[in-house]
């Protein structure tokens, strides 16, 4: 059965829209994949960035007394390592080299990571705190990477070709993509900041027991950072707090008693002394025994060195702070075990 003309003109003109409607469609499908991919790539540059950022606090930030000069080693290593692990945009792979990273449309020829002490400070007190501790400035880092466009044509059907379009699909020029913020003349300058190092005391230089030496108020020999630290703050308060060194005791002594009692020394209440041992110890250091109606002869053989410990045989009930402590649980955060 012969068509006639005009259903033939229907037929004819919905293959063109057809043909013309799926290079449209093709071509919002290539861009679909590709900013996907970019978007995907975006968010490794920004991982890779805090990625860093929570590396620099595991490596060593200080070395008592007063040196700082770690931390800026370990904000470096820690910009090195990321971008060594992400120089493939996957931290859980291992490559050899970084090359060119190829995906479905979207090209890369990698990731550059770098981390500088800088960014916030916690400003330790100007008097009391200075002699201990030094503000050696936070941490910040950023990372940034060049996006490139993959098998995309840049000109489809091009009217000077016999086609329909004129304008070019793309220019291939790279997508600059920063871990915080828009590349602002090409350059990243927005950064992840955080502060870095609380001096806390660690390793095994500085977080082991200090069991006071009795009746010598001098260094304990197991943890000589902790004691300096301490010392050291303990020292600039008698001076500004208490304005200088105070004799009373001693000199009350002296008036009641004619002397002072061995072994201490005139102007030992002014001495720092310091006993502090952990759990390891169960919170108590053994003293020697004392033969002259002391301590010992009192049933308790040890210094307490933590709130509320008391001599054992007194009502532990009315004691809170050991009694939380024999309550505690061993899971992570006081969170209940599983």
């Amino acid at each position: 059965m012969e068509q006639s003309p005009s259903r033939r003109t229907q037929r004819g003109q919905a293959m063109v829209e057809m043909a013309i409607g799926s290079l449209v469609f093709i071509t919002i499908l290539l861009f679909v994949i590709h900013f996907a991919e970019v978007s995907f790539l975006s968010v490794k540059v920004t991982e890779a960035a805090h990625s860093a950022l929570l590396e620099a606090p595991g490596h060593k930030l200080h070395e008592w007394p007063n040196d700082s000069s770690p931390s800026s080693a370990a904000a470096e290593r820690a910009g090195q390592d990321a971008a060594m692990r992400y120089r493939d945009f996957d931290s859980r792979t291992t490559t050899n080299s970084a090359g060119v990273i190829t995906l479905a449309l979207t090209r890369t020829d990698g990731m550059q990571v770098s981390c500088t002490q800088g960014g916030p400070t916690f400003d330790p007190h100007p008097v009391f705190t200075s002699v201990a501790y030094r503000d050696g400035g936070g941490i910040s880092c950023t990372a940034q990477a060049d996006l490139t466009a993959f098998r995309i044509p840049q000109r489809v059907a091009q009217r000077e070709t016999g086609g329909f379009f004129q304008a070019e699909h793309y220019e291939m020029l790279p997508i600059r993509v920063c871990a915080m913020g828009r590349a602002q003349g090409g350059n990243c300058t927005g950064r992840l900041t955080s502060m870095l190092d609380d001096w806390g005391l660690t390793g095994s230089g500085e977080s082991g027991s200090c069991p006071i030496i009795p009746d010598f108020p001098g260094p304990c020999p197991l943890n000589l950072p902790y004691w300096g630290m301490a010392s050291s703050v303990y020292g600039v308060s008698l001076m500004v707090n208490a304005f200088g060194p105070d004799f009373s005791a001693s000199r009350l002594a002296q008036t009641v008693v004619g002397g002072l009692p061995l072994p201490f020394f005139f102007g030992a209440e002014n001495m720092f002394w310091m006993s502090a041992v952990g759990e390891e110890a169960f919170f108590g250091q053994p003293l020697p025994a004392d033969s002259m109606g002391g301590l010992a002869t009192m049933g308790f053989k040890g210094w307490p060195t933590s709130p509320g410990l008391l001599p054992p045989g007194l009502n532990w009930q009315a004691i809170p702070y050991p009694v939380s402590y024999g309550r505690r649980d061993s899971c992570f955060l006081g969170n209940e075990c599983p």
